[in-house]
């Protein structure tokens, strides 16, 4: 059971845990689960909403400090929609973690993922990989829990 924390600011509503981190809005949601330690899903539900991103990331921050190097997995299969925020929020919080992650995994179509990571920045074309084939994308999930 999740405990609820109640609101961490205006129109978005958190929930923690300790191993989930649920952010919700009225448009959309961010699940972020701690598979292993150095293993983190993001879970994009409905609306890509911009103001999600910051909550949700801060509060997962201490799993990136404990893992010192982490792999992330995010599914964006199930987001409809995104807003121009949630792309900005994405690429400061991307760019500013990029020295503690292993490496980014991202399930989706290929312009959900660039609302998410964008292709222009150099600095993460080598880190991120994309993909729409959901079989691929959890075995190398499973891999990196086996393995981490």
């Amino acid at each position: 059971m999740i405990a609820d924390v109640g609101a961490v600011m205006a129109g978005v509503r958190l929930e923690n845990d300790g191993a989930t981190i649920i952010v919700r809005s009225e448009r959309g949601a961010m699940r972020l689960r701690l598979l292993s330690r150095t293993v983190i899903e993001i879970a994009v539900l409905g609306i890509g909403d911009g103001i999600l991103v910051a909550p949700a990331l801060e509060h997962a921050r201490p799993w990136l400090f404990d893992a010192g190097k982490a792999t992330v997995f995010i599914d964006l299969s199930e987001m409809t929609a995104h807003d121009t925020d949630f792309r900005k929020e994405w690429t400061h919080w991307l760019l500013n973690t990029v020295g503690d992650l292993l490496g980014v995994h991202v399930l989706g179509d290929p312009r959900a993922v660039y609302a998410a990571v964008p292709a222009s920045s150099v600095v993460l074309s080598d880190l991120v990989r994309q993909t729409r084939d959901r079989v691929a994308f959890d075995s190398i999930k499973r891999e990196a829990v086996w393995n981490g």
